[in-house]
């Protein structure tokens, strides 16, 4: 039976248009919405997971959701050059996919582009497959005659929403409210703060409509709870807007479309498929992420023993609603599945055969599909191993289920951000010598680890000892001159591995230069730990740890002796979250 999962996340992003985007719109925007992007919701009928999990392919799926959004893989970097927006760079040893003026000069376009909503998307009475989650005839009126003429309001707005959807809002004192709904809710996926007296709100600004009939709301006793409701609206950073007369509904829609958000999702529905420059705009900028679901969808399949690690071959068929995304997203995927697997002396892996690909008419002509061979039109029922329907422009929640046999994910962009960045835990891998001890490389595959990961060209004098005997899982002394690249020695090795890594620093200044370092590779599934941070604060990175969120948390020495860590550590060993290995960094400042 199909089951919608929630909190599936997984992104690719250029990370040179990310700079130049949070340049020009500013961090409190463009991060909070790549992330959002990063998350999507799957329909599909392999919910479970098996408890054997091959330690291989629980490397591969952390990888993937290391960063949110992370690095695109080199092959897909290299792909999405051909649109003219990146070229290519290595300088001083490293690999960079740096924007072209052309690409400079479209910046506004693509934050558009960001804004997603699927302008061929038509809802009505017959096409919403959800008409029992009205309220009332008055909220279904409002719905598709009055939203209908702001289709892409309709696509936002989500009927029926519980109170606790609205993460991090919810006033103190709301007593009673969990248990209630409100008529209409969308978040904003922009970062939102406010400050009220001595208390500061931040998380994301949510957008509530009431749609009240004058029947229901006349009595004195629903008129007080209304007024509760829109008091603990407003101290909880909603913006409520709440009518009762269907004649007041346009100039609401009017209000809720003013959003600054809202704005660029109107203006992304304006645009043409027919534009050329919107199609390579599209590709560039939602291509990465789309490449990432679908590879998220065939791990997952994986991990839930759907595919099986003894077949010969996957046959995998994809239909892509918009974005351009299976070819690569395949082809990437077998690069890493081929290289761990040489690099832990296993046997070779299956092979991802892309059996079919079915396209929308409108993405016909888009570059990234030169050269395919691709279906335009509807799925035929070609038999496959799995079955994979993706589209980033659609929400979840907005069609009806089309009846897919066999294995099959149905990836839509989420409404809601929740995130839950849980890595996968398994034995450590058993790599391979991947040098001699006099550092000269036997392993080829560990330099495509390298260049994918951290975009380096090749390692520098002393890091592939060092790693020959990390990767073993063997202890090691790494001394290296300042500069000399030790960081990356155990970053590199801990991210090979499926657990998480503790890093022992006695300096805060370097627990935040480490982390800031992994983040710039867009790799956030990191922390630091120390008496930098406020009580909440260590709290939630304690839960993080605790989940198993995290691949690197950065620690103080003393840290140990505090009973709350130690239980947090005794928690994480009950629920078989592994450490993979323990770093000393910067042994020299270490008594003991």
């Amino acid at each position: 039976m199909p089951v919608e999962l929630p909190n599936h996340q997984a992104g690719y992003f250029n990370q040179e248009l990310r700079n130049e985007l949070i340049e020009r719109y500013g961090a409190e925007k463009m991060e909070p919405l790549l992330r959002s992007l990063s998350l999507f919701t799957a329909i599909s009928n392999f919910p479970q997971r098996l408890e054997n999990i091959s330690s291989e392919i629980a490397v591969l799926h952390n990888l993937l959701i290391r960063g949110l959004p992370t690095l695109c893989p080199l092959l897909v970097e290299e792909a999405l050059t051909r649109l003219g927006f990146t070229e290519r760079k290595e300088d001083n040893g490293g690999i960079k996919f740096e924007l072209t003026e052309k690409g400079k000069s479209k910046l506004p376009i693509f934050f558009t582009a960001l804004h997603v909503a699927d302008k061929r998307l038509k809802i009505t009475r017959e096409s919403f497959p959800f008409n029992a989650d009205f309220g009332s005839n008055f909220e279904r009126a409002f719905y598709y005659d009055d939203a209908g003429s702001f289709p892409y309001l309709q696509q936002l707005f989500q009927p029926q929403v519980k109170f606790e959807k609205i993460k991090g809002f919810l006033a103190p004192g709301n007593g009673g409210f969990h248990e209630q709904k409100v008529d209409f809710a969308f978040p904003v996926p922009y970062h939102h703060k406010e400050v009220q007296g001595d208390r500061e709100r931040t998380g994301y600004k949510s957008y509530v409509v009431e749609v009240d009939g004058r029947n229901y709301h006349c009595a004195l006793d629903q008129i007080l709870l209304d007024e509760r409701r829109n008091e603990a609206a407003e101290l909880s950073a909603w913006k409520c807007h709440r009518f009762n007369d269907i004649t007041q509904a346009a100039a609401v829609l009017r209000r809720v479309s003013e959003d600054a958000y809202v704005k660029e999702v109107g203006e992304h529905c304006k645009q043409s498929f027919e534009d050329p420059e919107w199609l390579e705009t599209l590709q560039f900028a939602l291509t990465p992420f789309a490449i990432a679901r679908v590879q998220k969808a065939i791990i997952e399949a994986v991990l839930s023993g759907h595919l099986k690690m003894d077949a010969e071959e996957w046959n995998i068929v994809v239909v892509e609603q918009d974005v351009p995304c299976a070819r690569l997203a395949v082809n990437s995927l077998q690069e890493n599945f081929d290289a761990i697997f040489a690099l832990a002396d296993k046997p070779r892996p299956p092979r991802i055969r892309l059996k079919k690909m079915f396209i929308s008419s409108e993405f016909r002509n888009a570059g990234l599909h030169a050269g395919a061979d691709v279906t335009v039109g509807k799925y035929d029922n070609t038999p496959c191993d799995l079955l994979i329907d993706v589209s980033m422009l659609r929400r979840t929640g907005l069609e009806a289920h089309p009846g897919y046999p066999g294995n099959f994910a149905i990836l839509r962009t989420a409404r809601w951000f929740e995130f839950d960045q849980r890595l996968v835990f398994a034995p450590l891998v058993a790599y391979k010598e991947i040098a001699t001890k006099n550092g000269e490389m036997q392993a080829p595959e560990i330099g495509f680890f390298l260049k994918n990961l951290f975009r380096k060209t090749g390692f520098r004098p002393g890091q592939l000892p060092i790693l020959r005997r990390a990767l073993q899982g063997k202890t090691v002394i790494g001394l290296l001159p300042t500069g000399g690249g030790k960081s990356l020695t155990y970053q590199l090795a801990a991210l090979l591995q499926p657990g998480v890594t503790l890093v022992i620093d006695p300096i805060r200044s370097l627990m935040k230069d480490q982390v800031d370092g992994l983040i710039r590779n867009s790799i956030d599934a990191c922390q630091f730990i120390n008496s930098t941070l406020k009580r909440h604060e260590k709290t939630l990175a304690l839960h993080d740890l605790e989940k198993g969120r995290v691949l690197f948390s950065f620690v103080s020495p003393e840290r140990f002796l505090v009973d709350e860590f130690r239980d947090t550590a005794k928690k994480m060993a009950d629920k078989k979250i592994a450490f993979s290995s323990c770093v000393i960094d910067e042994a020299h400042c270490v008594s003991e």
